[in-house]
């Protein structure tokens, strides 16, 4: 043994590839709770130790190339620590004197830890020559434990739904029948093969699991190879799982696989499989277990020896196969191109340093993961470590219900990350939200903490604009389907971008030199109103054309743009001192400023409401106000002790007004009663929109082509207001003779509808909902105003209101 001392904590960093990787510093609890050691190969994973300082350090590795077995310890002593290296003797011991060490290398670097890292992962690719994944492997997106038994071929387009297959590896635990043989025979259960095509069909791969070395004791090949069988170095038992444990029905032995015999029987079984299954990868559980075998040499081989020609022999056996394993160390990573990383104790911090070493070759995932909706505590440290070791997403999908069950919103919070193709930390440090059930307008909103355009469809959470850096503000263009935001871009500068409603067809609309704080759109003239930094408020066309810097100036810092197009004003906010602000109102033209009301508290968010002609406004104070367009009939405490509320939007269809508030989107009457959660679980929300030119979605409907309609309805018109057309949807319990009569407020009729007979269903899209060009019975213009819709259809008579602006 030797090692060096007296190194100052505060100062040096051990990185070591252990334990999946970790780092032991000033604030590990490792470094205070005494002398620890790492065993090579099972619990140090390659030959290096790492001491980082501040700019620079030291390393420590071995050259060793026949995996001999050996230690590193670490040994705290107040504010200081040593490292020693030691190299052990093959058992067994006892005729044992003395030892020849392995060569150890001891080199001093400059730079991060990355730098003795990469010297030591070139010299392992030149050394061991470790064999390349397949392009399959690399593509992959995502590890799912399909469930254990029996397996269920109905689970496979639900998970089809959910993920895409051709990314996508199954784990397959209980696919053999322990009933009709054990260890290490492995008979299929009756419906694998069925599972497997079907599998297949969808696209999905597939990975059967073994035990890499496992005989039970019960099997009849056991009394074979019980003289094979691992034994404890000093001890001298026999080691295995569960096999004192007379409950467990299914113990296993450890078998060397240096014995000849072991490899011939348990390869050629995988090689029979292989060839009636085609199966694309296979699991070796316990695959690093590598023991200093009492035994000795076995067939003239060490353990590690005969660990690495079976790896060998089972990939010639079946050509073309990947291998896995449980865990991955220098023994297993020449063979192996994938391996699940378990997390074997939460005292450690972990560090990426054995992923870095490992992942040219073998791509890691997840270890008998927590449920994270069933056992959120327990899945917690796991989504840290993976987090750092940059684990290939990973999820365990027992039934059905984890699929379909609404109440699972991380199960499905996470595979929704997956498919929409986030990073893996994004899919394992999701924030998973809940959208309450009810009928909400369509309602999109900035994320900042995920750098996203974020909207709910049906009842999930989707992010459909990726890569949206310091986003300041959201509109939304009802003509056309556009949404336009803005993103500061520096001190200085900014961007305005615009992108479909499904977030396709992203475009640059203009650069700004300024930093944007707001922006509001006129859609009936095409133009785009914007403020900034400097203290203007500034005018161009939507394409960004027409542009006219100073529209208005010398104002502080104005936000919360609206526009009043019945009245040709825009509105905005200043915050006039810490605790005060005031609202301000101009002619579009950005002539007549004029004060409408000084704030005693600072503004957070305004909306304005068209119809009613108010305004609603948020402030630091926890409070949604209200008051009307010219600052009079002021409600100062419409809705009270609200936490941090921001951006706020009024639906006019629904009579709602929605404000965004601490992770979370809420909703309220527009008197302020009937507060409701609309959206939880959300991260940093900096801005909403709302597109009124759709219509309410119930995210408790199914399509409609697959509902079935209880009771005839008529649903709220959309857009609404609307110019000049719109679409009147609604359901049909049973088939009917359906019209839709259109009345003004005197009670007039304008125009008739008549549909015809329609059979029961669904009629919310435009191509089957009610269509009104905005023209009365003998092809006018009608006028604006507020006007009736009447739906008449098997008895049945209901009634909605709708508006045109012009």
């Amino acid at each position: 043994m030797w090692g060096c001392s007296y190194l100052n904590t505060q100062q040096v960093d051990v990185i070591l590839p252990a334990h999946g990787g970790e780092i032991i510093d000033a604030s590990s609890e490792i470094s205070k709770r005494g002398f620890r050691h790492f065993e090579y190969p099972d619990g140090w994973e390659a030959q290096l130790a790492i001491l980082q300082g501040g700019n620079g350090g030291f390393f420590v590795r071995s050259t060793d190339t026949t995996f001999r077995f050996k230690a590193a310890y670490h040994v705290p002593s107040g504010e200081h620590f040593g490292m020693s290296f030691k190299t052990h003797n093959p058992a067994p011991f006892r005729d044992k004197n003395e030892i020849t060490s392995v060569e150890w290398r001891l080199n001093a670097y400059r730079g991060d830890w990355q730098v003795p890292a990469s010297i030591y992962r070139d010299w392992m690719e030149t050394t061991f020559q470790p064999k390349q994944p397949p392009a399959w492997v690399k593509d992959l997106e995502v590890v799912i434990y399909a469930p254990y038994q029996p397996l269920d071929i109905s689970i496979l387009p639900l998970l089809a739904e959910h993920v895409n297959p051709s990314t996508t590896l199954l784990y397959i635990i209980g696919w053999y029948d322990p009933t009709m043989g054990l260890e290490p025979d492995y008979p299929p259960d009756p419906e694998f093969g069925g599972f497997l095509k079907a599998a297949h069909a969808y696209g999905f791969r597939v990975m059967p699991r073994i035990t890499f070395h496992g005989c039970s004791p019960y099997s009849p090949l056991y009394p074979e190879f019980e003289k094979y069988q691992f034994r404890h170095p000093t001890r001298g038992t026999k080691l295995g799982y569960s096999l004192n444990d007379p409950t467990y029905d299914y113990p296993t032995a450890y078998i060397n696989p240096a014995s000849k015999a072991f490899r011939k029987y348990v390869v050629e079984q995988m090689k029979t499989l292989y060839e009636t299954y085609p199966i694309d990868a296979l699991h070796l559980d316990i695959n690093t277990s590598v023991v200093n075998d009492a035994n000795g040499l076995i067939d003239g081989l060490t353990a590690a020896e005969g660990n690495v020609l079976l790896h060998q022999e089972f990939a010639e056996a079946m050509p073309g196969i990947v291998l896995g394993g449980e865990g991955v160390h220098e023994v297993t990573f020449l063979n192996t191109n994938l391996a699940q990383q378990p997390r074997k104790s939460f005292n450690e911090q972990p560090h990426p340093i054995s992923s870095f070493l490992f992942s040219p070759w073998t791509i890691l995932y997840g270890f008998h993961v927590p449920n994270a909706d069933r056992e959120p505590e327990l899945y917690q440290p796991f989504q840290e470590a993976y987090i750092v070791w940059g684990v290939l997403p990973t999820i365990r999908i027992r039934a059905h219900r984890e699929l379909t069950n609404p109440n699972m919103v991380r199960t499905r919070g996470f595979l929704k990350s997956v498919r929409m193709g986030q990073s893996w930390e994004q899919t394992w440090n999701i924030d998973v939200a809940q959208v309450a059930p009810g009928k909400y307008p369509p309602l999109y909103w900035v994320d900042a903490k995920t750098d996203t355009l974020q909207h709910f469809v049906g009842n999930e959470v989707e992010n459909f604009v990726p890569g949206v850096q310091n986003a300041t503000s959201l509109a939304v263009d009802t003509t056309t389907g556009k949404l336009y935001w803005t993103e500061k871009t520096g001190k200085r500068t900014g961007k305005i971008q615009t992108a479909n409603l499904d977030g396709t067809n992203a475009q640059l609309v203009r650069d700004l030199t300024s930093a944007p704080l707001d922006l509001a759109l006129n859609t009936a003239s095409g133009k785009l109103y914007l403020s900034n930094t400097w203290g203007k408020i500034q005018h161009m066309n939507l394409d960004g054309s027409n542009f006219q810097p100073n529209l208005i100036t010398g104002l502080k810092t104005p936000q919360n743009l609206v526009l009043d197009t019945t009245n040709s004003k825009l509105y905005w906010t200043e915050q006039t001192g810490k605790s005060t602000g005031k609202i301000q109102r101009a002619n579009l033209d950005g002539s007549n400023v004029q004060l409408v009301k000084a704030l005693t508290s600072a503004p957070r968010g305004m909306a304005l409401d068209p119809v009613n002609r108010k305004l609603y406004l948020t402030n630091a104070w926890g409070k949604l106000q209200g008051m009307n367009l010219d600052g009079s009939n002021f409600q100062p405490n419409l809705i009270t002790g609200l936490e941090s509320p921001g951006q706020v939007v009024v639906d006019v269809v629904g009579n709602k007004v929605y404000w965004t508030e601490q992770g979370k989107l809420r909703r309220a009457d527009l008197d302020g009663g009937n507060v409701q959660d609309v959206v939880t679980g959300l991260g940093e929300l900096t801005d909403i929109a709302l597109d009124i030119q759709l219509g309410p979605v119930d995210v408790a409907a199914a399509p409609e082509t697959q509902a079935v309609v209880e009771q005839t309805s008529l649903l709220a018109n959309y857009p609404n207001p609307f110019n000049p057309e719109t679409w009147i949807p609604y359901h049909l319990a049973t088939d009917t003779h359906v019209e839709i009569h259109i009345y003004d407020t005197r009670g007039s009729l304008v125009r008739s509808l008549a549909l015809g007979h329609q059979r029961a269903g669904i009629y919310t899209s435009q191509s089957r909902a009610a269509y009104w060009d905005g023209r009365n019975d003998v092809g006018e213009r009608v006028a604006s105003g507020v006007y009736f819709y009447q739906l008449q259809a098997n008895n049945v008579s209901l009634l909605g209101k709708m508006l045109i602006l012009k």
